[in-house]
């Protein structure tokens, strides 16, 4: 038994799904290897909660078990039929896309498989600070942002690849001009045959904006009030409580920028930017009052940390703050 196929008997072991056979084997693989035990009660405290930091030995591991859950005819696909005898349905809780390095340090990213009137989806979502790359059943590939999340089916078999997303991707989608690729969210709808384009959908937000890095774009209201239809280097905003659709220019690619490493910010609100930060890094930013909130910064930053980027901002337009271990204040 390789690496791979230990952390994913754990997993199943750890869902309750594993059979006593699959039990016995991971038993027989830890008498054999220390190492394989001393990564099995790591993966344990993780699954449960734990913040110890995961080493790299089990990062690695898990990385490759993604992968491997990805590839067809995987041997130990965990998204094949079960048996539903035993369960009014079934799940799984796989530790995918391991532990990503961004940010403040290694962060876990979840996924659930849940089979619902015989469609199984995978959910993943991503805390705040934490960033990761997902491959659709179809090759589509997404870069999941920071506080977001993404809902999909264990494979395409309608006529429509249909998604739901909470919060905010960067989409290359896998040509495919007989099915469409759609992006549902909470305030509208992305259709696209093939192309790559970014969607930011956060609810707190007020907004669904839609831009478009190469191909064509359509973008949907709710109700299917209006539709707008997108080229490379526009842009969709929607805003939400005034039913408005603007069509405006995308600038300097600033829209897809997180997806290089970059931050960018166009005469944003300093209350904005608190919040992009918090998504960013993770560390909650809060204000004293309101008086600093309406501030507005223009800026690129690549390689800084949450701190400098405020640093910089302050020397542009003072406004007072202080840094805690666990948040960031901005004072009165």
């Amino acid at each position: 038994m390789n690496k791979d196929q230990f952390l994913f008997l754990a997993a199943r072991i750890f869902s309750a799904e594993a059979s006593p056979e699959e039990k016995a084997q991971v038993e027989a693989a830890m008498q054999q290897d220390a190492s394989l035990k001393a990564a099995y009660e790591k993966f344990k405290r993780h699954w449960y909660g734990s913040s110890n930091t995961a080493s790299a030995f089990t990062e690695q591991a898990l990385q490759n078990t993604w992968n491997k859950i990805n590839a067809a005819g995987s041997e130990y696909n965990p998204l094949q039929p079960v048996s539903m005898a035993r369960k009014k349905y079934a799940w799984w809780r796989i530790a995918a896309a391991a532990a990503l390095v961004i940010g403040l340090g290694i962060t876990w990213v979840l996924v659930n498989t849940k089979a619902l009137s015989g469609v199984e989806y995978v959910e993943m979502e991503n805390k705040m600070g934490v960033r990761s790359n997902v491959i659709l059943p179809d090759g589509t590939k997404a870069l999941l942002a920071a506080g977001s999340s993404l809902k999909y089916p264990n494979a395409f078999k309608s006529a429509k690849r249909e998604i739901t997303l909470k919060g905010e991707a960067f989409f290359e989608v896998y040509r495919d001009t007989l099915h469409p690729f759609i992006v549902h969210t909470a305030s509208g709808d992305v259709t696209v045959l093939g192309t790559s384009f970014n969607v930011s959908a956060y609810p707190e937000d007020g907004e669904v904006i839609t831009a478009v890095a190469t191909g064509k774009v359509s973008f949907t209201t709710p109700g299917s009030d209006q539709t707008i239809v997108l080229l490379p280097g526009k842009k969709a905003r929607y805003r939400i409580r005034e039913n408005q659709v603007l069509l405006e220019a995308v600038k300097e690619e600033a829209e897809w920028a997180w997806t290089k490493g970059k931050i960018v910010f166009q005469a944003d609100s300093l209350g904005r930017i608190a919040t992009a930060l918090h998504r960013y890094f993770g560390k909650p930013v809060y204000f004293k009052s309101d008086e600093y909130k309406a501030y507005r910064y223009t800026g690129t930053f690549s390689n800084h940390s949450q701190a400098e980027i405020l640093e910089m901002l302050n020397k542009t337009k003072p406004f007072p703050f202080k840094i805690t271990d666990t948040s960031i204040i901005i004072e009165k």
